[in-house]
């Protein structure tokens, strides 16, 4: 005889930004669209003397929307002579100085994040003050992987790499920061808690958030179940990431 699966219980943790605020259920509920696709005609052979026709069918493939990348923005004053070209990010200018601040963030954010870390963007350069010209305030976005089931870092984790970066000589870092000017100005916000539960098969492997089993389930569910997120509570939702089995 069959023996009954344990249910398993499942934590995500839902990331969006402060618009949303989440229903609340005590399992998990999920709003299903029927997806907009060309309708198909499916042609079915069967073992008997009639002819089926052939039919040919067209689908037409509709690109899902853009969502936004996981961003924290970090500002920080660099020790650089200022010019009135930085101010234009369209300036050769600002392109080549955005360019050595985005190269060497990216090295320290790609040691200290790994696969999470996609890349860093310089949004501005501005003066701090008229009577400093190399002291330069700027704004970086670090972007992270949406399709990550490794939770997002926390903003204090993105700042503090930065800043150990900085006063650590042997980390490679070339840029001068003035120390304690590194701060965090805006980060995605509220994360909704879910719980629910599945039929399947619970393996002690489940447990350990590093083990393939935990990776493979947890890519399984954010793959089924984030299109409906991202489709029912767009352009406020970020990503869904499973924590605990």
């Amino acid at each position: 005889h069959n023996q009954p699966q344990p249910e398993q219980h499942n934590q995500l943790q839902l990331e969006h930004h402060n618009r949303l605020q989440p229903e609340q259920h005590n399992q998990l509920q999920v709003k299903q669209h029927k997806p907009t696709t060309a309708p198909t005609t499916i042609t079915t052979t069967l073992a008997t003397t009639t002819t089926i026709p052939t039919t040919t069918t067209t689908t037409t493939t509709t690109r899902p929307p853009s969502r936004p990348a996981p961003t924290i923005e970090i500002r920080a004053v660099i020790l650089i002579v200022f010019q009135s070209a930085l101010a234009n990010t369209g300036s050769p200018e600002f392109q080549q100085q955005a360019a050595e601040v985005e190269n060497a963030c990216d090295v320290i954010y790609q040691q200290r994040f790994g696969s999470r870390f996609v890349r860093t963007i310089v949004r501005q350069f501005r003066l701090v003050t008229r009577f400093r010209t190399d002291e330069v305030e700027t704004d970086v976005d670090v972007v992270f992987n949406e399709t990550s089931i490794e939770p997002l870092p926390t903003s204090s984790a993105v700042a503090e790499a930065l800043a150990i970066a900085v006063n650590d000589s042997n980390s490679g870092f070339n840029l001068s920061v003035v120390p304690g000017s590194i701060f965090v100005r805006s980060e995605p916000k509220s994360k909704a808690i879910v719980q629910f539960r599945t039929n399947d098969t619970f393996i002690a492997d489940l447990l350990n958030s590093t083990s393939e089993a935990f990776s493979e389930r947890s890519s399984l569910i954010k793959r089924e179940l984030e299109p409906f997120f991202f489709e029912d509570y767009q352009p406020d939702f970020i990503s869904l990431t499973p924590t605990t089995f």
